[in-house]
């Protein structure tokens, strides 16, 4: 049986995510007001619900299904996992083979494409074994960092308007959701494209309900995941200090979650790694 010893932002956060409800859905549920899960989620850790609230999410948690309860174990773990205080980081060295993995996936290059680029910067000629070499067991040369600087800095200015659609700027998941929920965001949408690591905002944050009512309706939805069993998500997890698996278990989980939810609307039985849309 799941308990929770004692409800923060993190818990309430997790446990709305498994019962696929948005934040005014989930706030129904409780009987609470909107800006009061906000407000729990938004704060964290450093705002708890009130001790009859805390009693009745125990109770919302204790009536889940099992399915929604071991969703709360898996999205709580992952949203709790963080780096150690005092616990070893990476040397120098695997930062750096960490930054020129990160660039060659950032280019969408082979390792020979990429030593090829490199090259143009370098004024000497590397192999692919080299790359590879850099991104795995050996520290890359100085003179190769400094190439990156010189690459970034080539890389083609954004286009003049290419924020123009830009409205507001938020420093955090948790305060974009309190400003503007998915339910505000996605409800009567026809054309949803989303790029992302694991998208928790669209497939944790946005009830199945709305979903199979929107794919009903015709909307069409297109969602690029990183690759669940690629090396940029295992990259990603040493990055943030997540347990190696936890980052590709949490993306696949997303991508079926979506996968399944495309079946229940049209019948079409959708391969388990299918790049998501209907």
């Amino acid at each position: 049986m799941t308990t929770v010893h004692r409800w923060t932002g993190l818990e309430t956060r997790a446990l709305r995510q498994a019962l696929r409800m948005s934040i005014r859905d989930f706030s129904s549920h409780l009987g609470v007001a909107e800006r009061t899960v906000s407000k729990w989620e938004a704060g964290q850790e450093a705002v708890c619900p009130r001790p009859e609230m805390q009693a009745a999410l125990d109770t919302a948690l204790s009536k889940a299904g099992e399915d929604v309860r071991d969703r709360f174990r898996a999205v709580l773990h992952a949203n709790e996992s963080r780096p150690v205080a005092g616990a070893a980081q990476p040397d120098l060295g695997t930062l750096a083979r960490q930054r020129v993995a990160a660039a060659r996936a950032a280019a969408a290059l082979s390792a020979d494409e990429f030593a090829e680029l490199l090259a143009a910067a370098l004024g000497w000629c590397p192999n692919g074994e080299a790359v590879l070499r850099w991104e795995g067991s050996e520290t890359p040369p100085g003179d190769v960092l400094l190439a990156l600087n010189m690459l970034e800095q080539r890389a083609a200015p954004r286009p003049p308007d290419a924020l123009a659609g830009l409205t507001s700027v938020y420093p955090s998941r948790s305060q974009l959701s309190a400003h503007l929920p998915p339910d505000q965001l996605l409800d009567g949408a026809q054309d949803i494209r989303a790029v992302g690591l694991s998208l928790n905002m669209l497939c944790q944050g946005y009830a199945d309900r709305r979903w199979q009512s929107l794919l009903a309706n015709g909307a069409r939805v297109r969602c690029l995941f990183l690759d669940p069993a690629g090396s940029a998500i295992q990259a990603r997890e040493v990055e943030k200090g997540f347990p190696a698996g936890q980052l590709s278990a949490l993306t696949k989980f997303n991508m079926e979650t979506l996968g399944l939810l495309h079946r229940q609307v049209t019948g079409v039985v959708t391969r388990p790694d299918w790049p998501v849309g209907a």
